[in-house]
Parts: C-alpha cells; sequence; structure tokens
C-alpha cells in the first residue's frame, strides 16, 4: 500500500475526478477535521495523515496544479467504459412498433391583454 503522501489526492479526498471546486473544498474539512492531530492526541499517525491530506488539498484546489497533476496522471483520470449493453432476443420491426411517447408538455395558462387596455 503506498504511504499516505504518495496517494492519488482524489482518493486522499474522497472526491471524483470530475468534482467542482466546492466539492472539493468540503471533502478537504471533513477529512482535515478526521485527520486533524489537535483531534487525536494519542494517534501518532494523524500528523502525517493531516499533512498528506493538506497536501491533496492543495493540489487539487488550483486549477493550475490540478490539471498538472492530471495531464502527469492520466491512467488515473481514465477509467475503462463499461461494455455495451446486449441486444435483447426481442426484435421489433420498425413499422409495426409504436414510436416511444413523450410526455405532453404543459405551460399553463396564457393571459394576454389586449392593446390599450393594460
Amino acid at each position: 500500500m503506498p504511504d499516505e503522501a504518495e496517494r492519488d489526492p482524489y482518493e486522499l479526498l474522497g472526491v471524483s475526478r470530475d468534482a467542482t471546486a466546492g466539492d472539493v473544498q468540503q471533502a478537504y474539512r471533513r477529512a482535515a477535521q478526521a485527520s486533524h492531530p489537535d483531534h487525536m492526541p494519542g494517534d501518532p499517525g494523524a500528523a502525517d495523515r493531516f499533512a498528506a491530506v493538506s497536501s491533496a488539498y492543495a493540489t487539487l484546489r488550483d486549477p493550475r496544479r490540478r490539471a498538472a497533476y492530471d495531464r502527469a496522471h492520466p491512467l488515473l483520470t481514465v477509467r475503462p467504459s463499461p461494455p455495451p449493453p446486449r441486444p435483447s432476443a426481442k426484435v421489433t420491426h420498425p413499422v409495426w412498433s409504436a414510436p416511444p411517447r413523450r410526455p405532453a408538455l404543459w405551460a399553463g395558462p396564457v393571459h394576454i391583454t389586449p392593446p390599450g387596455r393594460g
């Protein structure tokens, strides 16, 4: 298992690759509070975990550093896509099958005031 400082910052903070800046900040606050040495006085590894979380946040909060990290670690940013769905055994003919139904759009009542009366 890699050292805390060498782990993926997305994994350390528990956010996805497409997380917004707000999501990253919220995740950092949760992780920092959970690993802060002042909250865990008896845990000797708390300071190392807190330093790793802080380093991960510093990488992800700055758009330039985040983009540089994503470019440097392309295998981590690309995940294999799921296989395409298998075709079902049921075969429908386009003439015999009905088109998909769409819900009716309703904008509500429209009130029009005649010119000169408003």
